[in-house]
């Protein structure tokens, strides 16, 4: 299977905040878990919140925000709930560039 993805990624396990509206219209904020990101995305586990594909949130790390997409989101039922894979806003500044380019170096 050929893999359409431009630039590498990281398993992680950072702790980011999220923000948007939920699929009622609800504003949310809430602290979830990044688990696998590159400069233009991440996976992220633990949503306790509906959103659907083509929604626009906000995420922040270490003082750094942008706005990604919603890519794509999945329920699983269990903990940690959601899964949301987001794709980077274009024009926004990756939000944990430094932890990408300190594991880039290594």
């Amino acid at each position: 299977m050929h893999d359409r993805r431009r630039e590498p990624r990281f398993l992680s396990d950072l702790i980011v905040e999220v923000w948007g509206h939920d699929n009622s219209g609800e504003p949310f904020a809430q602290s979830v878990r990044a688990r696998n990101i590159s400069i233009a995305g991440a996976l992220l586990d633990g949503l306790d919140h509906d959103v659907q594909s083509g929604d626009v949130i906000g995420v922040r790390h270490q003082g750094h925000q942008a706005r990604f997409r919603v890519v794509w989101a999945m329920d699983f039922g269990i903990p940690p709930r959601k899964r949301v894979a987001v794709h980077k806003v274009e024009g926004q500044e990756c939000p944990w560039q430094d932890e990408i380019l300190a594991r880039e170096e290594r």
